[in-house]
This record gives structure tokens, C-alpha cells and sequence, in this order.
């Protein structure tokens, strides 16, 4: 008689720990998504939210050689690719990121622009003999800085600061820069995306 008793509430406790497993089990927890928009530069900060909601034709100055940098060829390559990786982006920004309501001009004689974006080449730096040999550094080092302006008021919309990083063997200068334009391409994209998503909230 014990036996059949202890046998009922073992047979009891196994059912009732069992549904409460199953029943939390099927109970999951309620998550909300929140999406990331990636910074894309080093060093960015947004002065006028509203001017880059707002939109309008941006035109792009020369990155000029800083102080650090000597004028040349290879300075002039960085600054044509800086341009060049910004127009790879917005060509194929419906891909990635939504319409932007800033259009990209290469002149003011047929269009006129709403921002300047003008920014200076502030390093291209490579490791001397000594910090080769005997530090073991053997990269190369390419950085800019720059802002982006209502050209008629000449309020800042944002500045900004990007590195780009590469092994000297194998490095290029061209293709750093490239690299460097399209991260700034990027990062205005996704923070429009971001400042709509805000106006869609409040």
C-alpha cells in the first residue's frame, strides 16, 4: 500500500513540475527591435539636425594638403578618390540606404548649391626606417577632416574626422581615400535615415 501511495505522488510531483515547464516554455518573453545605424566615421558630431532633414544640392570642395601634408600627385589622388568614393555610395544608395534628399552636384555654374562640404588631408603618414626596423610598425596612415555648411547662411551642419589604416605592402593611397569617401557617404545616408525615424516618432 506505501509503494502504490509513493508511486501516486511521484506520478503527481513528474505532471505538475512537467506542465509548469511547458507552459513557460511556450511563454516567451516580448522583445522590441531596435535597428543600429552605425556611425561609419571616427569622429562625427551633428550641429544642425534640421539644415540636413531639409536637403538640397551639396557640392564638394578639394580636400586640401594640411600643414602635415605635402602638396603633390599623391595628394591630389586622395582628394579626387575622397570625391569618388562619396559618388560610389550615392549611386547605389537606393541598395543599402533610402532616397536621400541631398543631390550631389559637380558644379555651380549649372546648379546651385544648397551645402559645401570642404575638408583638409590632415595625414599620410608612413613608419620612418627607424620606427620600421626597430618598432616594428609597417602601416601607413591616411586621415581627413572636413564639415559640411549651408552655403548661404554658413551654418555648420556637422563635422567630421576619419582614418583609414593599411599595411605598407600592398597599401594605396588612391584606394584609401576612396574608402574614406564612401564612410562619409554612409554615415550621412544612415544619419538621415536616423533623424526621419526621430520626426516619425514625435
Amino acid at each position: 500500500m506505501r509503494r502504490v501511495f509513493l508511486t501516486f505522488i511521484l506520478l503527481f510531483c513528474f505532471f505538475v513540475t512537467g506542465c509548469s515547464v511547458f507552459s513557460f516554455a511556450k511563454k516567451k518573453p516580448s522583445t522590441t527591435t531596435v535597428t543600429f545605424i552605425p556611425s561609419y566615421l571616427q569622429d562625427a558630431h551633428l550641429i544642425n539636425s534640421e539644415l540636413l532633414r531639409k536637403g538640397g544640392n551639396l557640392l564638394i570642395s578639394s580636400f586640401l594638403p594640411g600643414t602635415e601634408v605635402a602638396a603633390g600627385p599623391e595628394a591630389d589622388n586622395v582628394s579626387v578618390m575622397v570625391v569618388r568614393g562619396f559618388m560610389d555610395v550615392y549611386e547605389s544608395q537606393t541598395k543599402e540606404f533610402q532616397k536621400s534628399k541631398i543631390d550631389l552636384i559637380f558644379s555651380d555654374k549649372e546648379q546651385k548649391p544648397d551645402f559645401i562640404l570642404d575638408g583638409s588631408i590632415l595625414a599620410m603618414d608612413v613608419p620612418s626606417f627607424f620606427q620600421k626596423w626597430f618598432l616594428f610598425k609597417h602601416k601607413m596612415t591616411l586621415t581627413i577632416e572636413g564639415q559640411l555648411k549651408e552655403k548661404e547662411s554658413g551654418r555648420i551642419v556637422f563635422v567630421f574626422k576619419d582614418t583609414q589604416v593599411a599595411r605598407l605592402k600592398g597599401g594605396d593611397w588612391t584606394e584609401m581615400g576612396r574608402k574614406l569617401g564612401q564612410n562619409l557617404a554612409k554615415w550621412i545616408l544612415a544619419e538621415e535615415e536616423r533623424q526621419s525615424r526621430t520626426e516619425i516618432i514625435k
